[in-house]
């Protein structure tokens, strides 16, 4: 870090950003004792999440760049995912551990009835968050800056400390909500909303529940499914979850409360951990600028399935490539899934409807973003002779292409799934 006066930093961040923020300056100017900071660097990442953290670790540690992470302190949250997916990726190799806490072979899918529908041939697991986010970060070359961006163009950035950042690359990791990525206004985020609990009491849960649907809450209320993730004999992890719908969804702790009662699990039982969170899916994907973003900011949550985090892993050594007309075509066609999924309103068509969709050869492809666009349409295809209900299908599809019709006229209305 170079120090430089207040006068020539402050007509230098007038230059790049007229009128900023003039407050922010001042308090540099006082903490600094009439100094304020310029920071030079390789990168600059906006965000400390699983995007900002592991992009770091991967320009320092593969590319040997200089690394600015500037962010506050980063949240909690559970990461779950395909155990074969994420180790397909780089940070299998590069990260020196074992990257799950807890492995489940072949989850069950349960029934409206309680009843089994099928176990899925694939290892889920929870990653072990904690231990690769510190990994992440400790390399001499990233430097973590508790503080937040407030303003950016193509190379500077400054923070609410008035830090003047230099950077050949900027990169926003700062997540779903970021002010700093443009996006197209022809796709909607919807939302996936879950509230879970690490319970202690002694269980006998043998096996991990990827979705119970086997409770159903008031009529007019959006379905939801509970995944039970046993942790040991006397420990168990679950989370109620509303897979997508069009807004946040309110009262999950109560609705999780139901389910224990349901599945037997004591009220008092020892709770140790809880998290809640209102998901955004989809979205349009960014539009080209100077700045890279990636994770949340880049629309990489699956609009219909709700899983990122393998797939912004792959996407971290490609983050200088422009999205292909495959991968937006891709979008698009989970965009439609979403959209599906918001129509079936009961927990008897959600359950009908993933015991036909696990059946087709290429979900697994499907829910890690790892086909193409042939299989996609052969996999849509097969999907719709398996489902019962495939009229639904039919009339989704001819009700989203109207919502675009709409869109292209310029004349989206406030109910159309598109805006």
């Amino acid at each position: 870090m170079n120090s430089e006066s207040v006068e020539a930093n402050r007509a230098r961040t007038e230059i790049l950003f007229p009128g900023h923020r003039a407050q922010y300056l001042f308090k540099a100017d006082k903490t600094a004792r009439g100094k304020v900071m310029s920071v030079s660097t390789d990168a600059l990442i906006i965000g400390n999440g699983p995007a900002g953290a592991l992009t770091a670790a991967f320009l320092a540690r593969n590319l040997q760049r200089k690394v600015h992470v500037v962010a506050p302190d980063s949240g909690h949250c559970t990461y779950c995912t395909w155990v074969d997916a994420l180790e397909a990726t780089w940070l299998k190799d590069a990260y020196p551990g074992e990257l799950f806490l807890h492995r489940w072979p072949r989850p069950q899918i349960i029934g409206t009835n309680s009843k089994l529908i099928g176990h899925l041939n694939r290892d889920y697991g929870m990653v072990d968050w904690k231990r690769i986010h510190i990994w992440a970060l400790a390399h001499p070359n990233i430097t973590l800056i508790r503080s937040n961006i407030v303003r950016v163009d193509a190379s500077h950035a400054v923070d609410e400390q008035g830090t003047l950042y230099n950077a050949n690359e900027i990169i926003d990791a700062s997540g779903h909500h970021s002010p700093f990525t443009t996006y197209p206004k022809h796709l909607v985020k919807r939302f996936q909303s879950f509230y879970g609990e690490t319970i202690q009491f002694k269980h006998g849960f043998q096996h991990a529940q990827l979705m119970n649907w086997s409770l159903s809450f008031e009529p007019d209320a959006p379905p939801s499914f509970v995944y039970v993730l046993p942790l040991s004999s006397t420990s168990v992890f679950l989370e109620e979850t509303v897979l997508v719908h069009e807004k946040p969804v309110l009262n999950m702790k109560k609705r999780l409360e139901q389910r224990k009662r349901s599945l037997g699990i004591p009220l008092d039982a020892p709770v140790t951990m809880t998290e809640a969170y209102d998901l955004p899916m989809g979205g349009a994907l960014p539009l080209l600028t100077g700045m890279r973003a990636i994770g949340g900011a880049a629309s990489m949550v699956h609009p219909a399935t709700g899983y990122m985090l393998t797939h912004m892993v792959e996407q971290i050594p490609k983050l200088w490539q422009p999205a292909t007309l495959t991968d937006r075509i891709r979008h698009r066609l989970n965009d439609f899934g979403a959209f599906m999924l918001c129509r079936l309103k009961t927990n008897q068509d959600n359950a009908l409807f993933f015991k036909s969709m696990f059946q087709t050869p290429w979900w697994y492809e499907f829910m890690t973003r790892r086909i193409g666009i042939r299989r996609y349409v052969l996999n849509m295809i097969i999907l719709f002779l398996i489902y019962p209900e495939r009229m639904r299908l039919v009339t989704a599809a001819w009700d989203y292409f109207k919502c675009q019709r709409r869109v292209a006229a310029g004349c989206t209305t406030t109910s159309s799934p598109l805006t």
